[in-house]
């Protein structure tokens, strides 16, 4: 520093606390064409710096999470920015965990080339220099890995973490959490989460959904695909030839710079992929939403899913209102679900309970709720236990309101559904259809309903699906709260009208009852 001129020292220290400068002037990178160049940041990463450096400001550290399109250059951000942080400060360590082997020799090598490029009189002396590891003589250090074993990230403290496509990590919940601890909530500590997305399930799905939700600490940033201008073709279409959803697109995102250069390009990408429109719009995003929801040979439609969630609820006197209720087994909650009519309400959880006397508990809680809130039937799943449901019957709640239902046993109509939970899962999937459906904002729910594939049909076509522990293997939690949701669409229900009379009592004392099925055709109006 003493031989710099005063000019040399102040272009040191805007070095040192400039990234966009920095990059500009000292990082480079190889486009697309594989011409190297300097680091110019892009709209996507000039949006992620501004954004990143707001959240530092705000909170002293960097907790984030990046939804995008493919190839927008978040990555080359993010290693940019891990590389001039360890250059300028000390005793810092940097860690990135890509999701394949390819990727992490692709990002390390971008380091090197980092290194390789910069002004000799920045390049600080190592004192590690190995295929997957550097450290400075600044005691600072930057080091890559692959998501291949579970156990990866336990037992590390790293200052700076990038996590690279993580929703594509084979273990990314017991990855991901490693990795969590692995950083302390400490000054100038960073955790960078970024992936396209890979269905709405796992651990991606829920760091997003937690931080739109604002309830998990971390900054949530979306980086559409049309960010980037080289995705658009010479000739554009025209307006009158859009598609009806070409047209939503064009009048949402306009203002955001979409154009029908974008839109002409993106028509071709579509045919280019065999008219699988689904797999652009997962890996070229137009809204977070979409990102999530077209995931492959998923059994709900995701879009009415999450039109259901939108939606307010409906009130009608004609409503069925059911209770389900999902026993829990050793260690899992016992999950309680309300639908009344279009309208599933957000779930009743009760702790785990393997004690002796659950069983009267549980009978004495579903008790509660039927004397205060006179529900039209409950319906209990009896896969593993009866207890809860003998015990009703032996305190007088009749077999007509209170039944039981195994998840195994045979479909009212067999020759459709390999069994009753099949059957309850395809009336579910029809009640979505209607457009006053309507679902709690619960982010498990959101999660257990994506992680049910496509069903499966026989040679005489019959429908099954996977199995409820191998859901559970992917997950790594039972689907408890959609199991008490299909429940309550186990049987046909009666649901009794009342007539009153102008002095509000009944008219001769008659209640009337109307049979409502427990499928789409039971809420619908006449």
């Amino acid at each position: 520093m003493i031989d710099l001129t005063p000019q040399q020292q102040a272009i040191l220290r805007q070095f040192a606390l400039d990234l966009p400068y920095f990059a500009r002037h000292c990082l480079k990178i190889v486009d697309k064409v594989g011409v190297v160049k300097p680091l110019e940041f892009n709209r996507t990463q000039r949006t992620i710096h501004e954004r990143i450096e707001k959240q530092r400001r705000e909170t002293g550290m960097v907790r984030v999470v990046i939804l995008k399109g493919r190839q927008l250059g978040s990555s080359t951000y993010i290693q940019g920015r891990l590389f001039w942080k360890t250059l300028f400060q000390s005793n810092l360590s940097a860690f990135v965990l890509a999701h394949q082997v390819e990727s992490t020799i692709k990002i390390f090598g971008m380091a090197q080339r980092f290194r390789r490029n910069l002004p000799s009189d920045l390049q600080i002396p190592l004192e590690k220099d190995t295929e997957r590891s550097m450290i400075a003589v600044n005691n600072s250090s930057y080091s890559v890995g692959t998501a291949g074993s579970a156990q990866i990230g336990r037992g590390m403290t790293v200052n700076l973490l990038h996590s690279s496509e993580t929703a594509f990590y084979e273990a990314a919940d017991e990855i991901s959490v490693g990795l969590l601890q692995a950083v302390p909530d400490a000054p100038n500590s960073e955790m960078i989460f970024e992936s396209t997305a890979n269905g709405p399930s796992g651990f991606f799905y829920d760091l997003c959904m937690g931080a739109i939700a604002g309830r998990n600490g971390f900054l949530m940033i979306f980086a559409p695909w049309y960010w980037d201008n080289q995705y658009q073709d010479k000739v554009p279409l025209l307006e009158a030839e859009l598609t009806e959803r070409e047209r939503g697109y064009y009048s949402t995102c306009k203002d955001d710079g979409l154009t029908l250069n974008h839109l002409a390009w993106r028509r071709r990408k579509i045919a280019s992929l065999g008219d699988q429109e689904w797999r652009v719009q997962q890996e070229y995003p137009t809204t977070i939403e979409e990102a999530f929801i077209t995931s492959e040979a998923r059994f709900f439609s995701l879009p009415k899913v999450y039109a259901a969630q939108k939606r307010k609820p409906t009130k009608d006197d004609r409503d069925v209102f059911v209770i389900g209720v999902d026993q829990g087994r050793t260690g899992d909650s016992t999950v309680i679900s309300r639908r009344k009519g279009m309208t599933i309400e957000d779930f009743e959880m009760i702790a785990p309970d393997d004690g002796t006397e659950r069983d009267m508990r549980l009978a004495g809680r579903i008790a509660q709720i039927i004397d205060r809130e006179n529900p039209d039937m409950v319906v209990i799943d009896t896969t593993s236990e009866h207890g809860a449901l003998d015990r009703l019957h032996e305190l007088g709640y009749p077999k007509r309101l209170v039944k039981g239902v195994h998840f195994g046993e045979k479909a009212i109509d067999p020759t459709r559904h390999r069994n009753k939970r099949v059957e309850m899962f395809f009336s579910l999937k029809e009640w979505f259809e209607d457009d006053r459906a309507c679902i709690p904002q619960n982010q498990r729910f959101m999660t257990e309903i994506g992680a049910i594939p496509v069903e499966k049909y026989s040679s005489s076509e019959v429908a099954s699906l996977v199995s409820k522990d191998d859901i559970r293997a992917q997950l790594n939690f039972s689907t408890d709260l959609l199991d008490a949701a299909i429940l309550t669409f186990a049987f046909p229900v009666k649901k009794k009208l009342v007539d009153k009379n102008e002095n509000g009592g009944s008219i001769g004392g008659v209640k009337k009852s109307v049979v409502f099925n427990s499928t789409l055709r039971s809420t619908r109006r006449s």
